[in-house]
């Protein structure tokens, strides 16, 4: 993990590698900043679609959300975020449906640490938790690792790495 943040403290001026590091240390000030650069670098409706998708995760604008999920590309992402609203809404069954339909590992493990977090299952979200963590590799990592740092704080090492 220090690689990693060392690694996107060398990149700060960038702002594709500043909001990892801003939205996984909760900086709202930054993550703003960093979403306006790069809503002004990236005109293209689908990357505008899943920046303003995870600014409006990070602000919790559900609302706002909506509206930009069906522009974001490629489908994974799209799906994550559709099964994120769904939990935020209370359809936790419809939510498990999206969720069976995403390739991605680390995704799904997430998102059902998530659902089982709701369900108050503590356990198996950390089991989740963990199983993502370790499906997931780079810039995804740090910033799975940091919020479960906060969400879990009883979680013991992934890799080596203390939680």
């Amino acid at each position: 993990m220090k690689r990693i943040e060392k690694f996107l403290m060398s990149r700060k001026n960038k702002p594709e590698y500043h909001l990892f590091y801003a939205l996984a240390n909760e900086i709202d000030e930054e993550v703003e900043d960093s979403i306006r650069l790069l809503l002004q670098k990236y005109k293209g409706i689908h990357k505008q679609a899943l920046y303003k998708t995870v600014f409006a995760f990070y602000k919790k604008g559900i609302l706002m959300v909506k509206e930009e999920i069906e522009f974001i590309k490629p489908l994974a992402y799209k799906n994550y975020y559709r099964a994120i609203v769904c939990m935020e809404e209370g359809s936790n069954a419809e939510a498990h449906k999206i969720i069976h339909d995403i390739p991605t590992p680390w995704m799904k493990n997430a998102l059902l640490s998530e659902l089982e977090l709701k369900s108050k299952h503590h356990a198996a979200a950390i089991e989740l938790a963990q199983q993502a963590l370790h499906q997931s590799k780079g810039l995804q990592k740090y910033v799975l690792f940091k919020t479960y740092q906060r969400k879990f704080p009883e979680m013991q090492s992934v890799n080596g790495t203390q939680l």
